[in-house]
């Protein structure tokens, strides 16, 4: 009789376990399509078209920086064209998107820049001065969905991903050593 309630139990636990983590696939399936045309990504992008100057070819991404022990995370507009990278602080309270002043980084200001991995679908950036001082780092994803207080948007960004990563490669052509981490 032991070994049959073991076995009950083991099924439950399965049970409860597989649910979770389907839960989890299809919270995280059904964010990713919500993102492609959210009320969350298209209000960043006004936020960046009020911020750039009008007629600046620039590419749009959201990020954000996660601290250790500090929550939420800071959440980023940011623009990246040839030569600037504006980035916008955002405040992210329940369902409205503000913004504070933002401000630009130029290419010839940037000492050195440490990217993740190249590949997948999250990029970690780092960006340094002259003097190897951290300016900013931040986290851009391909797909960010809605899963807490912390991660509170569901923006897809696929297309503006990859030229974003694409123009972050051009400016590390101005360093001679790239370094991966």
């Amino acid at each position: 009789m032991k070994d049959f309630t073991d076995i009950i139990l083991l099924v439950i636990l399965g049970a409860a376990v597989l649910g979770t983590v389907a839960s989890v696939i299809l919270r995280d399936i059904i964010g990713v399509k919500k993102g492609v045309n959210s009320k969350e990504r298209f209000r960043v992008l006004e936020i960046l078209k009020e911020v750039i100057p009008a007629g600046e070819k620039y590419v749009p991404i959201y990020a954000y920086q996660e601290i250790r022990h500090k929550r939420p995370c800071e959440y980023y507009a940011l623009g990246i064209t040839d030569d600037k990278l504006y980035i916008v602080p955002l405040q992210i309270k329940k369902k409205e998107i503000s913004y504070k002043n933002g401000f630009v980084i130029t290419r010839g200001s940037i000492g050195k820049i440490v990217c993740g991995k190249p590949g997948g679908s999250t990029q970690f950036v780092w960006l340094y001065d002259k003097e190897q001082k951290e300016i900013i780092r931040f986290v851009a994803e391909k797909n960010n969905t809605k899963i807490s207080r912390t991660f509170p948007v569901n923006i897809t960004q696929t297309e503006e991903y990859h030229a974003f990563l694409e123009k972050l490669e051009e400016w590390r052509t101005d360093f001679p050593q790239k370094t991966n981490t």
